[in-house]
Formats: structure tokens, C-alpha cells, sequence
């Protein structure tokens, strides 16, 4: 992890950088151009360290849900109509897209985001239809087949479902390169007139917590991964968690 930066590579990083992209990191220090370069180096090590278990936790999902989803509907269900909305079918249709012409279920399985299987966690919605029914994704999904895939500690769909969205914004951030440090944002989500978001912290909870509902061999094996924790703890992100939980515009959850 390269924290001690000479004066050159400091440099070469703050004029490699978008001007807007660096400034939160400067406003924590106080316009300190190298404690700000060091703490958007320690962001990036929490990035990394968050994309290993986030890369676990969406395998072991997809494998987990598609398991189940097969036992109750066959290695087709994902073109068993009745049972995903307008939404959830289009997902499986640019799936297929992305897998190619005549590709096997597997395929099409291996190419559906984690959006899209968070999407499966929800209510429901409206078909595609004529008659634009309502598909009720806990009589069509959860119960028969995706309870089974959390069945550890018997989470009700709806905890299971927010902390999937969680997980998807988290995901999201890691992969657009967005800083951490500061607060996952929680697109849609206010509480009153304060945009969400959620502490790093918080969101290595939730990883734990939703591999715990699948596997408590994973969670226990996950929650000895320290990384995140021992990032988080240097002294250069604690600042920059405190600065962060002192913006007006934003509530820390």
C-alpha cells in the first residue's frame, strides 16, 4: 500500500487526479496536499479490500439463489414468465443479449448483475403483459425458492432485500471508483431533507450479515478478514469519518 509519497509522486498523483475529484480529500487536512494524497491512497487499499469480499458475496449469492430458483422452477425459470415482472424480464433478456445467440442458462446465468439479483429480493411489480398484473415476488420468489437461499436465521425478505440494495450501491461505488471514506451514498434515500449514507463500517456489517444468512461458515471466514476494519482504524481515515459525519447535507447510517 503506498502511503509515503515523495514530493514528485505526490505531485504526479495530484495532477494526474480531476481537480473535483481530489478536493474532498484536501478539505479534510485543511488543503494539505500530502495528508490528502495519503488518505486517498488508504481509500483506494479500502476499495481493494472491499472488492474481494464483495466478489465472494455476489458469487455466492447468484450460485445460492439460482440453486434454489432451479430446484422450484427447473434450470429454465428464468424464462418462466409468471414468475418475474416487467423489470426482472427485461433483466434476463439483456442477460441474454450480453451471453449470445443460443447460449445455455448457465451463461445467461453468469451475465445477470448483482443489481439484478438484489431486483429478485423486492416486492414485485407490474408484468409485461396486457393485463399488467401484479407479480408478488414473495409468493412467486421468496417463499417457494429464495427463502431457502437465506434460510440461516430465518431473515424476513424484506431485511434481506434492503441489505442486497445496500450491498448493490456499495458494489456500484467500488466499480465507478467512488470514494468510501465518506460515506457509501444510498441513491433515492433521504431522511427528511438529509441524503443517506452509509458508513464503510456499516456496509462490512452487512457483508457478514448476509453471508451469514447462506453460510456460517463463510460469515465466520469473512468476518476474520480485518482488512476493512484495519484500514478503517488508521488515524488519517478516522479524521476523514469524523469530518464526514459533520456535513450538514448529509445523515451517517
Amino acid at each position: 500500500m503506498l502511503t509515503q509519497l515523495t514530493p514528485p509522486q505526490i505531485q504526479a498523483l495530484t495532477s494526474s487526479l480531476a481537480r473535483a475529484k481530489f478536493a474532498p480529500y484536501r478539505r479534510v487536512f485543511g488543503g494539505d496536499t500530502k495528508q490528502a494524497s495519503q488518505l486517498f491512497l488508504l481509500d483506494c487499499a479500502l476499495a481493494g479490500a472491499f472488492q474481494e469480499l464483495l466478489r465472494i458475496i455476489e458469487l455466492t449469492m447468484r450460485e445460492s439463489m439460482h440453486r434454489e430458483l432451479t430446484k422450484t422452477y427447473g434450470g429454465r425459470w428464468m424464462f418462466t414468465k409468471e414468475i418475474l415482472n416487467k423489470h426482472g424480464q427485461a433483466i434476463i433478456a439483456k442477460a441474454g443479449r450480453r451471453a449470445g445467440p443460443k447460449a445455455q442458462p448457465g451463461k445467461i446465468i453468469a451475465e445477470i448483475p448483482m443489481g439484478g439479483w438484489v431486483a429478485m429480493l423486492q416486492q414485485g411489480g407490474f408484468s409485461s403483459d396486457e393485463k399488467q398484473r401484479f407479480i408478488d415476488y414473495s409468493e412467486t420468489l421468496w417463499d417457494p425458492a429464495l427463502c431457502k437461499a437465506f434460510a440461516n436465521g430465518a431473515p424476513e425478505q424484506a431485511e434481506v432485500a434492503k441489505i442486497g440494495q445496500r450491498l448493490r450501491h456499495l458494489r456500484n461505488r467500488v466499480a465507478h471508483h467512488e470514494s468510501l471514506v465518506f460515506g457509501i451514498t444510498q441513491t433515492g434515500m433521504q431522511i427528511g431533507e438529509l441524503k443517506v449514507k452509509q458508513r464503510p463500517e456499516s456496509a462490512y456489517r452487512d457483508i457478514c450479515t448476509i453471508a451469514s444468512f447462506m453460510n456460517t461458515d463463510l460469515a465466520a471466514w469473512l468476518s476474520a478478514c480485518k482488512d476493512v476494519e484495519l484500514i478503517l482504524e488508521h488515524p488519517l481515515m478516522v479524521k476523514a469519518q469524523r469530518f464526514s459525519e459533520n456535513i450538514p447535507k448529509y445523515c451517517m447510517i
